[in-house]
């Protein structure tokens, strides 16, 4: 009906109900935001419930992935509410991904069917840093409008303490078992109040020869000897005093099933097992150690012996330094009573040199057990004397105890000492010999040699001559025309069989230089080999020398042959100017004498004797020029300085085209008596030598005392000469000259020396040590 076809009445009537259905909406309105209010004051109480519990709560969809993650949840699996929302359950909180997907399957699957199987699970989880983690889940299924399955809301509890504990638990009774029966000490539990068995281990069938089964419900008396004081009654009364005062100890005579007897050690202790109350027994054969107890007895009995008895001195001592025992041996060395030796310590007896010897021995010989070392050790009467110790450690009541042997070196200590000195010496005399000495054998060659032997051979080092063979450093042939090979292997052989051999050889050294050698080859033993020390010595120098030796005996041959004749031809000048001079004039003036004898007239007389007197006077001048060639007697009268001046004025007189220029600075009295005619006649030689042979017209001689040396120079301007022709020409002619001055200068224990040059003269030395000057 429209509005303008209604009356007021109905107007009204719709108004006011218009205005009551207004209200009620209002009222319904106020009613759902009371509601509302209501709904998120739930929401928010029960989302502080959820997100302050203790417990993992979660939702995943039906794929599995999260929708929901409390606080509680993020904390304990470690991944913020925003890293885990949106993932999956797979490869985040659950590690194996199959085994899930295969899980989660059957839970979607399975759920509606029987939902009482994924009520409660147990799982193993895994959190963000790799922990894995044992969880109790309880499941609900959320389901959507049409029935199925929406989500999975899950409520976790941490188990994994349990889970853990459980799995120790399981570990420890598997552990505890495996050790009851594999223990090799016998165990029985009995009970405690009629000791029958209630429990074995494996080790009592085959200590007792009993199953385990048959030997359930045993009483005592089937296992020992049962009769006092090894029956039951006494094993009831270890039993019963194990239960009253505590852990038991002892040893029991036990028998097997088939009757045969042994010792065994109980050991008894109150347990309560399964809440029943009852005594372990340990129980451990010791028919072996009874045994060895016995045997242990009788060589307590030995070792006593032993040690009593012992040529070694044996000192039993703590660790602290205290000395318990020692044998009668040990109190001779150190001069000691046994009651005074026991009352000791250890460094009383000690050097205090050996002190640091002693700590450490005593410190060490603990650790490793054993140990050796040396002291210096004391009589009581303070006699010092060498001593080698051995220390072994062992147990003595419970605790560790020191045996030291002792045993006095100080013989051999003086025969080292001896053997070092020995070996320093002869190393040395190995070393700083100037003999090449070295080892070879028969096949190898070379093995070793000394420095001598490196500079020998002209080698660098000993490398460049080990290995070679024995004649390596040899020419190809000896001087005798034999091979050096063939013939060093026959020396070799000779040494080997006589023990040693002798002989000269030519060697070379490694630039081929060749030189004589003597060489001692002497067989040794080293190292059970069999070989040879040869000793080398360069005799190059006595081959040169004995070569001089032999020119110079020649030479002396020539001179004494020349001395002989020249002796020979002084003789006859003498008997020559005697016969010719003085003999002549002495005849002459005995025919005179006759003559005046024969004649009448004192004037004729007188006449005569006139004419004697000129040839006695010629006759005395020629006598004393003889004498004076023979030796001058102003050498005896005046000295050698004075005949040098009076021969040197003689020799002008006679070569007035010779000028002497001479220089003497010597002291009469300084000049031995023996060395005065020596410097005349080398100085008169030398000047005879001159007129001869330089054509020089001007001589300077010296003679002069400077630092306790006295020589003679004598020095001309000549032509000078070839020194080496002069002197084989001189030996060859068998002349005097240079040879004569060289070897009186070297008679007289002089030194001679002379140098010529052509046309720059000669210079001719000859020097001689003289006594100290006393100033």
């Amino acid at each position: 009906m429209k509005d303008e076809y209604k009356t007021k009445k109905q107007l009204i009537g719709e108004l006011i109900a218009l205005r009551e259905s207004l209200r009620q909406s209002q009222c319904v309105t106020r009613e759902v935001e009371e509601n509302r209010k209501r709904i998120a004051d739930s929401e928010k109480y029960y989302r502080d419930i959820v997100d302050n519990a203790n417990s993992i709560i979660l939702r995943m969809d039906v794929k599995g992935n999260v929708t929901f993650f409390n606080d509680y949840a993020q904390n304990y699996f470690g991944y913020s509410a925003k890293e885990i929302i949106g993932r999956n359950v797979v490869d985040t909180i659950v590690p194996e991904r199959k085994l899930l997907q295969r899980d989660l399957s059957s839970l979607l699957v399975d759920f509606e069917k029987f939902p009482e199987r994924y009520v409660y699970n147990e799982f193993e989880n895994v959190r963000k840093n790799g922990e894995r983690v044992w969880v109790a889940w309880t499941n609900k299924a959320l389901h959507g409008e049409d029935g199925s399955i929406a989500e999975i809301i899950s409520i976790g509890n941490d188990i994994t303490k349990r889970r853990l504990a459980e799995k120790a638990l399981r570990t420890s009774e598997a552990n505890y078992r495996s050790i009851f029966n594999s223990a090799n000490d016998t165990i029985f539990v009995h009970e405690s109040k009629t000791g029958k068995i209630i429990d074995v281990n494996r080790k009592f069938a085959e200590m007792f020869k009993f199953d385990v089964e048959d030997a359930l419900n045993l009483f005592i008396g089937k296992i020992c000897l049962n009769e006092p004081p090894y029956s039951e009654v006494e094993g009831l009364q270890w039993i019963r005093k194990a239960v009253r005062e505590g852990p038991q100890l002892f040893e029991w005579l036990a028998k097997k099933r088939d009757g045969e007897l042994f010792w065994v050690e109980v050991n008894l202790k109150r347990a309560t097992i399964n809440e029943r109350d009852c005594v372990l027994a340990i129980t451990r054969d010791i028919s072996k150690r009874k045994q060895a107890e016995k045997e242990i007895r009788e060589k307590e009995l030995q070792y006593s012996a032993i040690f009593n008895s012992a040529t070694d001195a044996f000192i039993i001592s703590d660790f602290t330094g205290n000395i318990l025992d020692a044998n009668p041996q040990a109190c001779e060395m150190h001069g000691y009573a046994y009651d005074e030796l026991v009352k000791l310590r250890v460094e009383d007896i000690v050097h205090s040199d050996s002190y640091h010897v002693l700590d450490s021995f005593m410190k060490d010989v603990e650790k490793k057990g054993y140990l050796e070392a040396e002291t210096l050790e004391l009589k009581k009467d303070g006699t010092r004397f060498n001593v080698e110790l051995r220390g072994t450690v062992f147990d003595y009541k419970g605790n560790k105890h020191l045996l030291t042997i002792k045993r006095d070196v100080t013989e051999r200590k003086q025969v080292e000492k001896a053997l070092q000195e020995s070996e320093k010496k002869y190393k040395t005399l190995y070393e700083s010999s100037q003999d090449a000495i070295m080892l070879l054998n028969e096949t190898e060659g070379f093995i070793s040699g000394n420095p001598a032997t490196v500079r020998m051979f002209g080698c660098e080092e000993e490398s460049e001559f080990k290995d070679r063979t024995s004649y390596f450093f040899s020419p190809e042939y000896q001087p005798d025309g034999r091979l050096s090979s063939e013939k060093a292997r026959e020396m070799m052989s000779v040494a080997m069989k006589k023990g040693s051999h002798f002989f000269e050889w030519l060697h070379n050294r490694l630039d081929g230089t060749e030189f004589y050698s003597t060489v001692l080859l002497t067989r040794m033993e080293l190292d059970g080999k069999k070989l040879l020390q040869a000793t080398v010595r360069d005799i190059t120098e006595r081959k040169e020398a004995e070569k001089e030796r032999e020119e110079y005996v020649a030479l002396l041959r020539i001179l004494s042959s020349k001395l002989l004749s020249a002796q020979e031809d002084e003789k006859k000048r003498v008997v020559r100017e005697l016969h010719d001079g003085i003999s002549q004039a002495l005849t002459a003036i005995k025919f005179r004498v006759e003559n005046a004898l024969q004649q009448r007239t004192k004037h004729s007389i007188l006449d005569s004797l006139g004419k004697i007197v000129p040839m006695l006077q010629e006759a005395v001048e020629d006598l004393r020029r003889v004498t004076m060639d023979l030796r001058p007697s102003i050498l005896d009268d005046l000295g050698i300085v004075a005949t040098i001046s009076w021969y040197c004025r003689q020799f002008e007189t006679i070569y007035p085209t010779i000028r002497i220029q001479k220089e003497v600075t010597a002291e009469e009295a300084r000049i031995p008596e023996p060395l005065k005619i020596t410097i005349y006649r080398i100085m008169q030689e030398g000047l005879t030598n001159i007129v001869k042979h330089t054509k020089a017209d001007l001589v300077r001689i010296s003679l002069e005392d400077k630092n306790d040396v006295l020589t003679l120079a004598i020095r001309d301007n000549g032509q000078g000469f070839n020194l080496d022709k002069s002197l084989a020409n001189e030996i060859k002619q068998r002349g005097f000259g240079i040879t004569s001055m060289k070897e009186r200068t070297e008679l007289s224990g002089g030194l001679f020396h002379v140098n010529s040059v052509r046309r720059a003269g000669t210079v001719i030395h000859s020097s001689w040590p003289i006594r100290p000057s006393q100033e």
